[in-house]
C-alpha cells in the first residue's frame, strides 16, 4: 500500500507544533457583566494552576464559581500556546452516560466524529501533542463521569491542564482544591461599606445595570444588606432586581422578616446554603401566581427555550396562554430569567441554582411527571413536524432549530424512557419508550446528527430506545437506520448485527419492510462495491411510491440509486438517473438535497468519462455544502474533486507540465481529505466504492510526481500549521480551486490563510455587522433574504472563531481599521 491512501490507512502524521503562538485560541464566551472583586482567589488559582494539572474550584451553587473560572483562564490563557477551552454541562441531564460528556467535551474543542469509537478516543488524538487548558464547568450532577474524562486526559495527554468547577470535588489523581468563598463584606462597624468590600462593589454596580442606581440613602445601608446575604453573588444580583421598586432599607427589612420565620429548628449545612435558600424563597414569594406558576413550569425545560415553547408546555392550568409573555416579562424584570436574543428567535434561560428551585416546587406541587409529559409530547410533535417538512426550502431553518434545540430534545427522550420506569396502575407513561423512540426517529430524518458532527449520538438514541420500546411500531425501521448510520461511520459489522436483527424481527413476514431492503442495499453497495444494490434501490423506490411515503424519503432513495449508478451503474442510465434526482432537488428548493444529487451527477459524469463536467458539478456541490454548514458531505466532496482531477490524467489528453501541475494538485486535495477525515474522524477507507476510487487517484498521481513529490504535495494540501477550522476552510478552498498552499507564510501574520476566508458577500456582511446592522437592515440594504444574512454570519463566526457579533466588531475593527462601516 502506497504511503498515503484512504482516510484510515493514510499517511496522516500528528499535526506537529503548537499552533496560537502570538494570538488568542480558544472559546472562551466574551465577558457580558462587569467581574468584581476576588482578587486573592485569583492569586491562589494562578499559583496552583502552575502547580497542579488540576483544578477544581469549589463552592456552593450561587457562589460564582463559574465567573472566577472564566477570569482566571482569560488571566492565564497567554500561558497555553494552544488555547483555552471552555465545556459547559450544565445543559446535561444526571443521566447523561460517559459518552454524552465525552461528546460535550470533544464539542467544545471543535471536534466532530462521524466514526464509531468512543468520543473521548478522538478527543485524546486531538489533543495530543498540545499545550491547552480545558475548563469543564458545572461537574456537579456527573462528577462520576467527568472525574473518570478527566482522569483518563490527564492520563494520556501530558500538555493538558484543567480546570473544573463542581460543588463537590472530583476525587481524580492529583486533584488540587480551591475552595470558592463568598465575596467579601464590610466590617460590623462600617454598615455603609465605605470600608470597602466586594459584595457592595457588586450591588453598586448591578443596581446601575438596572436602572436603579444605590441613591445616597441606599448607600448608607449598602454593607449590611449585604452581610445579611452572606456575600453571595447570586443572591446578591437578586437583591438587587428589587432595588428597581424598592429601596435597601426596604428590602433589608423584608429579608429580616424571611430570616426570622426560617431560623426555627435545626440549622443543618452551612449558612451560604440557608442564605441562598432563603433569598430564593424571598424572590418566589414576591412573584404573583402567575409568575410562580410559570417558574416551576419552565423548569423542565434545559437549556433555554422559547416563547412559543412556553406557552405549549406551561400554558393552561392557571395560566391562560395569552399571560405566559406577561409572566416571562415579570420573571425577566426580577432577574429570575436571562435573555438571548443572539439568534433569529429570543430564548430565555435560567441560572441553574434558579432552576433547580422550580423543579423543587414543581415536585412538591406533585406536577412535575406531568408538565414532563407535556414537554415530551410538544418536542416529539414539533420534531415530526421538522422531520415532515425536510426536503423543502426549510431545510436550514429546521437544522437550526434543531441545533438550538438539542438539549431540550435530548430531554425529551429521557423524560420518554424514565416514564416506563414509573408506570402507573392506569397505565399512564406505558408509551413513553415508543415516544422517545419517535423522537430519535424524527432527528435522524433531519439529519441534525451529521450536522452537528455526532451521528454516533443518534445511533446511541435509536438503539437505546429501540431496547425499551414495546415490539412493533417503529422498531425495525429505527435498527435499520441505526444500521445506516453504522455505514456511515465505516462501521460495517455492526451494521451486518443490525441488518440481521431487522431480518430476525419480521421473519415470516411476506412483504419486506422498505427499511430492511433500504439498508440492504446500502450494506451491498458500500461495503460489497455490488451492481445489485442499484436494482435493490429500485425496489425499494418503488415499495415506497406505491405506499404513498412521504417525499423526503422518497427522495432519499433516488439519491442512493443515483449514487449507486454513479460508482458501479451503466453510465447512461445513471445520468439519467441523476439528472431526475436533482431536478426533484432543484423543483423543492432543497439545499441539502441539491447539495448531494449534484455530487451525484458528478459521479455520472466520471462515469461517462468526463471529469471536467464531473468537477464542475463536485465543486458546485461542494460549495453548496459548505454554504449551509454541513460538515459530513464534504469529506466525500473533496476526496470526488481529487477524483475527478486525477481522471483528467488520461495519457495523450495533456502536456507533460499539465499533467504535473494537475497531480499535484490531486495530491494537495487528498491530503486536505485526509486532515477533514482526520477532523471529523470518518474512517471511510474501507467502504469499497470510496476505497477504490481513492486508491486509483493515488496510483495516478504517484505515477507521474513519483513517491516523494507526491508526499511533499499531500502533505502541503493538510494545511498543518492551521488550527482545525483555519484547515477545514483553507482544505475547502484548495478543494474548489480558490487558493494553493502557501506552507512558508508564518502563523499569525495579517496575510496567512485566515485573512482569505471570507467570500465579497461575508466581507460586506461582516462590514455592517460591524456597523451595529440588524439581520433585518442588512438583509433590505444587500437584498438578499434575512435567512441568508443568518447564515452567512454564522459561517463567519465559524470562519474566525467568534461566539458573537460583538466580537466580530471588535475583529473587525482591528482587521480593517480605516473601514467605515460598510464598505
Amino acid at each position: 500500500m502506497s504511503a498515503a491512501g484512504p482516510p484510515d490507512m493514510a499517511y496522516c502524521p500528528v499535526m506537529a507544533g503548537r499552533r496560537g503562538r502570538g494570538r488568542t485560541v480558544g472559546n472562551l464566551p466574551a465577558e457580558v457583566a462587569g467581574f468584581v472583586g476576588r482578587a486573592h482567589a485569583i492569586r491562589q488559582g494562578r499559583k496552583l494552576l502552575a502547580q497542579a494539572r488540576l483544578v477544581t474550584l469549589v463552592g456552593v451553587g450561587g457562589v460564582g464559581k463559574t465567573r472566577l473560572a472564566l477570569r482566571l483562564a482569560r488571566e492565564v490563557r497567554h500561558a497555553y500556546a494552544d488555547g483555552v477551552w471552555l465545556a459547559e454541562l450544565a445543559d446535561l441531564p444526571p443521566s447523561a452516560g460517559a459518552a454524552l460528556v465525552e461528546q460535550t467535551v470533544a464539542g467544545a474543542f471543535g471536534v466532530t466524529d462521524f466514526s464509531a469509537q468512543r468520543p473521548r478516543e478522538r478527543l485524546v488524538e486531538h489533543l495530543r501533542g498540545r499545550h491547552c487548558l480545558l475548563v469543564v464547568d458545572n461537574c456537579e450532577h456527573l462528577v462520576e463521569e467527568a472525574g473518570v474524562l478527566i482522569a483518563h486526559l490527564l492520563r494520556t495527554v501530558p500538555d493538558l491542564h484543567v480546570l473544573a468547577t463542581s460543588r463537590e470535588v472530583l476525587g481524580c489523581p492529583g486533584e488540587q482544591v480551591s475552595h470558592v468563598p463568598p465575596l467579601t463584606v464590610p466590617d460590623d462597624d462600617d454598615p455603609s461599606g465605605a470600608g470597602g468590600g466586594e459584595a457592595v462593589e457588586l450591588l453598586r454596580q448591578r443596581a446601575a445595570e438596572l436602572g436603579a442606581p444605590l441613591t445616597a440613602e441606599d448607600q448608607h445601608r449598602a454593607g449590611e444588606l449585604c452581610r445579611l446575604l452572606d456575600g453571595i453573588p447570586l443572591a446578591i444580583e437578586l437583591a438587587a432586581g428589587r432595588l428597581t421598586a424598592l429601596s435597601v432599607e426596604q428590602v433589608i427589612a423584608r429579608l429580616d422578616d424571611r430570616f426570622e420565620l426560617l431560623t426555627g429548628g435545626p440549622r443543618h449545612g452551612p449558612t451560604t446554603h440557608r442564605t441562598l435558600r432563603k433569598v430564593l424563597d424571598w424572590s418566589y414569594e414576591l412573584c404573583d401566581e402567575r409568575e410562580r406558576l410559570l417558574w416551576e413550569r419552565i423548569s423542565v425545560f434545559v437549556g433555554g427555550f422559547t416563547l412559543e415553547a412556553a406557552e405549549a408546555v406551561c400554558g393552561g392550568h392557571g395560566i391562560d396562554h395569552a399571560d405566559v409573555l406577561d409572566s416571562i416579562a415579570g420573571l425577566v424584570r426580577r432577574s429570575l430569567l436571562v435573555v438571548d436574543s443572539a439568534g433569529a428567535r429570543t430564548r430565555y434561560r435560567q441560572l441553574d441554582t434558579v432552576r433547580h428551585y422550580g423543579v423543587r416546587a414543581l415536585v412538591l406541587r406533585g406536577q412535575h411527571r406531568a408538565f414532563q409529559r407535556r414537554h415530551r409530547d410538544f418536542y416529539e410533535q414539533r420534531a415530526a413536524e421538522a422531520a415532515r417538512c425536510w426536503f423543502s426550502v426549510r431545510e436550514v431553518e429546521l437544522l437550526d432549530w434543531a441545533r438550538s434545540e438539542l438539549p431540550n430534545l435530548r430531554a425529551a427522550m429521557e423524560y420518554g424512557l424514565a416514564e416506563d420506569d414509573e408506570t402507573g396502575d392506569d397505565g399512564t407513561g406505558r408509551d413513553g419508550p415508543e415516544r422517545s423512540l419517535r423522537i430519535a426517529l424524527s432527528l435522524a430524518g433531519l439529519r441534525i446528527w451529521y450536522f452537528a458532527g455526532w451521528p454516533g449520538e443518534g445511533r446511541a438514541w435509536l438503539e437505546r430506545t429501540v431496547e425499551r420500546a414495546p415490539a412493533g411500531g417503529p422498531r425495525v425501521t429505527a435498527m435499520a437506520t441505526a444500521g445506516w448510520i453504522s455505514l456511515c461511520q465505516g462501521d460495517s459489522d455492526e451494521a451486518s448485527r443490525l441488518l440481521t436483527r431487522c431480518r430476525d424481527a419480521t421473519a415470516g413476514d411476506t412483504d419486506v419492510e422498505p427499511a430492511i431492503e433500504f439498508l440492504d442495499g446500502a450494506y451491498a453497495l458500500l461495503v460489497g462495491n455490488d451492481p445489485g444494490s442499484i436494482a435493490t434501490f429500485r425496489s425499494v423506490l418503488d415499495a415506497l411510491r406505491g405506499a404513498g411515503a412521504p417525499d423526503a424519503d422518497l427522495a432519499m432513495i433516488e439519491l442512493l440509486l443515483s449514487i449507486a449508478g454513479g460508482f458501479v451503474g451503466e453510465a447512461e442510465d445513471t445520468l439519467v438517473t441523476a439528472q431526475r434526482c436533482l431536478d426533484h432537488a432543484l423543483r423543492r428548493e432543497s439545499a441539502w438535497q441539491i447539495s448531494w444529487a449534484r455530487w451525484a451527477m458528478g459521479l455520472a459524469q466520471l462515469r461517462r468519462r468526463d471529469p471536467k463536467r464531473a468537477l464542475s458539478f463536485l465543486r458546485e456541490s461542494l460549495r453548496d455544502q459548505r454554504e449551509i454548514g454541513d460538515h459530513w458531505g464534504p469529506v466525500w466532496g473533496t476526496y470526488a474533486v481529487a477524483w475527478a482531477l486525477a481522471a483528467q490524467l488520461t495519457p495523450g489528453t495533456t502536456t507533460a507540465d499539465t499533467d504535473t501541475s494537475i497531480a499535484e494538485d490531486v495530491a494537495r486535495v487528498l491530503g486536505g481529505g485526509s486532515r477533514l477525515c482526520e477532523r471529523a474522524g470518518v474512517r471511510l477507507g474501507g467502504l469499497g466504492p470510496f476505497h477504490t476510487s481513492t486508491t486509483d487517484a493515488i496510483s495516478t498521481v504517484q505515477r507521474v510526481l513519483g513517491q516523494e513529490r507526491y508526499l511533499r504535495a499531500f502533505e502541503e494540501g493538510r494545511f498543518a500549521r492551521a488550527t482545525e477550522p483555519e484547515a477545514y476552510h483553507a482544505v475547502l478552498a484548495l478543494a474548489l480551486g480558490e487558493r494553493t498552499p502557501q506552507p512558508a507564510t508564518p502563523v499569525g501574520k495579517p496575510e496567512d490563510l485566515r485573512t482569505e476566508q471570507l467570500t465579497t458577500r461575508q466581507r460586506e456582511i461582516a462590514a455592517l455587522v460591524a456597523a451595529g446592522r440588524g439581520n433585518t437592515e442588512i438583509a433590505r440594504a444587500l437584498v438578499i433574504s434575512e435567512r441568508t444574512v443568518e447564515t452567512h454570519v454564522r459561517n463567519i463566526f465559524l470562519k474566525r472563531g467568534l461566539r458573537s457579533r460583538q466580537e466580530l466588531a471588535v475583529w473587525y475593527a482591528q482587521r480593517y481599521p480605516g473601514a467605515s462601516g460598510a464598505e
